[in-house]
């Protein structure tokens, strides 16, 4: 249905975001050659992105940056978008890869946990409260977290989690090259 509606309406002035959904990060949407055929379709000036779904759900920022960087060896090259991180993603000290050109979060409206109880209290229609003082709070906590320095991976094994302590940052024909990485300086 998806590829049927694009093939008709692919000239409308949007930006398509096909979306990979599920638990798996070698899902076969990723592998259906259909986001592929759109990127190459729009070209790199596009707002065409590849959408990632389920990461509301995602416990772990670890197990993110693993889908993001499975999807990217599936779709090299195609830009992605990451629906509904939590605000942890963009607080962690690694930063995201490159291939992420956005990424959105309903946790902005600030009605979540206690953010409901509070808005109650406040007096205020629940729109006014939202973008009065829910948005603006949620902005200042993003550009905090986009203003802290980001740790970025060079090389990385598959194999290895930024995050295990058992990490390995760098593959083993690397690790020959980069003797103080090792204490051999």
């Amino acid at each position: 249905m998806a590829y049927h509606f694009w093939q008709n309406y692919k000239a409308a002035p949007w930006a398509w975001v096909p979306t990979i959904q599920g638990w798996e990060p070698l899902c076969s949407s990723a592998r259906s050659g259909m986001p592929s055929r759109m990127a190459a379709c729009y070209g790199t000036e596009s707002a065409f992105r590849v959408g990632i779904g389920t990461l509301c759900r995602r416990a772990s920022v670890d197990m993110i940056h693993q889908v993001v960087r499975a999807v990217n060896e599936i779709l090299p090259g195609v830009p992605l978008h990451l629906w509904g991180v939590k605000l942890g993603l963009l607080q962690s000290p690694l930063a995201l890869p490159e291939c992420v050109a956005s990424v959105d979060s309903a946790a902005w409206n600030g009605l979540f946990r206690t953010g409901r109880e509070e808005w109650k209290t406040s007096g205020l229609p629940q729109r006014r409260w939202i973008f009065d003082v829910a948005l603006p709070r949620y902005q200042a906590k993003v550009e905090q977290a986009l203003s802290v320095p980001k740790q970025t991976i060079l090389i990385w094994s598959r194999e290895a989690s930024p995050y295990s302590p058992t990490a390995s940052y760098v593959d083993n024909e690397a690790r020959e090259s980069i003797p103080q990485q090792r204490g051999e300086a």
